[in-house]
């Protein structure tokens, strides 16, 4: 085994190991959920015309099931299945019923669980898992609609990923996509981490203690993530690729500053009920929007519904893909 094949198994393990954990799927601090539904979730309803999160994976499949016929959805590294289910249930609810969800997931143990689930919910009749690697994913037929909600910075394989999802999607199919497009490992690009540095020589002592490492920091976690594990792996690469592959029909971006003092090991430091915590938040969001549009940095978290054929783009003003690409030095 070489050392390249051997890293790749490492971070597999890795991988499995956090992925079927308990922790894998906390919810974020509250401050975090204050930061969306304040600055992020309106100019995603502007967008995608939605109204709440769920809207931006059910809008266009109740837009689809309008037309009539049923409708076949494959979702990538579905995890626990909590979102697969949770959107089934969404359709049922909506008065969509001719419908089939399948969940790809690399855990054998994350796939027998969520199977589980759908029987013990009354979904296995609309909702499938099965096991499967998406880095060596085929085209075997098309599908309707391919979700990938925080799975392709996961991805090392992205070219065979995308070209076998140009197939899947055919003619009409939508990709719908929540991702981290930022430099690879979530490392902050150095443009960004010179005003992360600035903002964190300014904050108060209190809102630098790590909840994951139980001590107070020095400097701003910035860490590599892609050394051990899939994360980040070719962030940085997701969004030209699709660029060259498929066409936008809605997208928006936002983000570099914000998550890296926002997180869950430092965002438990701040409180939604205190109005300095909450005055820092609006400040720090206010610097990030402006550093992106001024073209300072970088967006490092995308939405987008995407298609193969050439499709009209919706974007939240001028933060085309296109102008969201940070070339590497």
């Amino acid at each position: 085994m070489s050392a390249e094949q051997g890293a790749d198994a490492a971070r597999v393990a890795g991988e499995k190991r956090h992925f079927e954990s308990a922790g894998a799927y906390d919810p974020l601090p509250e401050i975090c959920r204050y930061r969306t539904r304040r600055y992020v979730q309106p100019r995603v309803n502007e967008v995608f015309d939605t109204h709440s999160q769920a809207d931006f994976y059910t809008r266009p499949i109740l837009e689809k099931t309008a037309a009539g016929g049923p409708v076949t959805v494959l979702s990538l590294g579905s995890g626990n299945g909590e979102l697969e289910l949770g959107l089934a249930s969404d359709l049922l609810r909506g008065g969509v019923d001719s419908f089939h969800i399948e969940g790809l997931e690399y855990s054998r143990l994350n796939v027998d669980a969520a199977n589980a689930n759908a029987r013990a919910q009354g979904l296995e009749g609309k909702v499938s898992f099965f096991e499967g690697d998406f880095n060596t994913l085929a085209a075997d037929r098309e599908r309707d609609f391919v979700i990938a909600n925080q799975v392709l910075h996961h991805v090392s394989a992205l070219e065979n990923l995308f070209d076998a999802l140009t197939h899947i999607l055919g003619k009409g199919g939508l990709l719908l996509t929540r991702d981290m497009i930022g430099r690879n490992g979530h490392l902050a690009w150095p443009e960004c981490r010179e005003l992360i540095d600035r903002v964190w020589s300014g904050m108060p002592r209190r809102y630098c203690y790590s909840h994951r490492e139980k001590r107070f920091l020095d400097e701003p976690p910035d860490r590599d993530y892609s050394r051990n594990s899939f994360e980040g792996i070719r962030a940085q690469d997701i969004l030209p690729l699709m660029l060259e592959r498929f066409s936008f029909e809605r997208f928006y971006a936002f983000g570099g500053i914000t998550e890296k003092i926002l997180n869950r090991a430092l965002g438990p430091n701040f409180s939604v009920e205190n109005e300095d915590d909450l005055a820092f938040v609006n400040n720090l969001e206010l610097l990030n929007d402006t550093a992106i549009n001024g073209g300072l940095i970088k967006p490092t978290v995308m939405l987008a519904h995407v298609a193969v054929e050439p499709r009209p783009l919706t974007c939240w003003r001028d933060r085309t893909p296109e102008r969201c690409v940070r070339v590497p030095d």
